[in-house]
Order: C-alpha cells, then sequence, then structure tokens
C-alpha cells in the first residue's frame, strides 16, 4: 500500500472521532435527547471504537476494507436516521473508526519496517495527520451547520471512507500477526 491513501484515511479519522461531539448539539435537538441519552451515545460509540481496535486480526487490508465501510454505513444511518437505534449506529461508527486506525498504524509500521526506517518517526507523522483532521472537524461541522444541515457533512464521511475502502481492495496485503515480527 502506499503511504498517501493512508494518510488521508486516518486525517479522515481524526475528523470522525471528533465529528460526534462537534455535531452533538444538533443530534441533540433533532433526535430529542437528554444529556443521559447523549452520554450513551458516545459510550456507544467509544465501546465500538475500543472493541472494533482489539477485534484486528489477519489481513489488514480485510480489516481496512471491513473498517471503512463500518464508518461509511454507519455515518449513512445517522445522516438520515431520525434517532431510533441511534446507539446501534454510533457503536458500529465507532468499531469501523477503531478497525480502521488500527489497520492503518499497523499498515503503515510494516511498510516501514520492511524498508529499514524508524517505526517511532513515522507514527509521529501518521498521528500527526489524525491531530490535524480532529482539529479541522469543528470548523467542517460549523460550515455545514452555517449551510442549514450536517447531512452533507456525514455524505463526505461515506464517500471518504468508501473511497478508502475501494483503494485498500487494490493493494497488496500485510498481515496483523507478522506486524510485531518485523519491528526493531
Amino acid at each position: 500500500m502506499k503511504a498517501l491513501p493512508l494518510y488521508v484515511g486516518f486525517a479522515a479519522t481524526g475528523v470522525s472521532v471528533a465529528l460526534p461531539g462537534a455535531i452533538l448539539p444538533t443530534l441533540s435537538m433533532r433526535w430529542h435527547l437528554g444529556d443521559s441519552q447523549a452520554g450513551q451515545l458516545f459510550f456507544a460509540a467509544w465501546l465500538g471504537s475500543a472493541l472494533g481496535s482489539l477485534l484486528v486480526r489477519g489481513s489488514l487490508r480485510t480489516m481496512l476494507i471491513l473498517g471503512s465501510t463500518l464508518i461509511s454505513s454507519a455515518a449513512l444511518g445517522i445522516a438520515f436516521s431520525d434517532g431510533h437505534g441511534a446507539n446501534v449506529w454510533l457503536a458500529l461508527y465507532g468499531f469501523g473508526l477503531g478497525m480502521t486506525m488500527t489497520a492503518i498504524t499497523l499498515t503503515r509500521q510494516q511498510q516501514v519496517a520492511s524498508a529499514g526506517s524508524s517505526t517511532g518517526t513515522e507514527m509521529i507523522r501518521l498521528n500527526s495527520t489524525w491531530a490535524a483532521g480532529a482539529v479541522l472537524c469543528p470548523t467542517l461541522a460549523a460550515h455545514a451547520l452555517s449551510l442549514g444541515s450536517i447531512r452533507p457533512l456525514l455524505l463526505c464521511i461515506v464517500c471518504l471512507f468508501l473511497l478508502l475502502a475501494l483503494w485498500a481492495g487494490t493493494q497488496a496485503d500485510h498481515h496483523a500477526s507478522t506486524v510485531a515480527k518485523s519491528l526493531p
């Protein structure tokens, strides 16, 4: 796998992790959520993310495709939801994010280690792109809200991760079990 799409995908996960917080006031109004219900949404997303990262096994390409597809499906569900099943959508969204972030990180580590370069420096660069995406998210959310709807932003997330999944499907495979062996 080449590096640029992984960087773009990782920046998109930064946007996507920060997105529920940035759009929570809108979701709360649209779905008539109280504080307790909003908290449950975040719990579902974070639990899903933790589980998604822990369950990355075997083919990293498959994990990247699956994770990206889950993010796209869940973002589409959130975009058109009336609030019913919101916990499920957020849990799937988080699950996909956990899988995708872990698969990208492990894939990039393996690429760099197999080239004989420093993985530490590369992980700093990769994590900086995640941070840039997370910092950009509130601005994107504010712009979407100024246009009157968060739906176009969610649909951009859908498209970005579908493109990442399609790209990943064209790449050579890496396996999670070989990443630890390839690190110095």
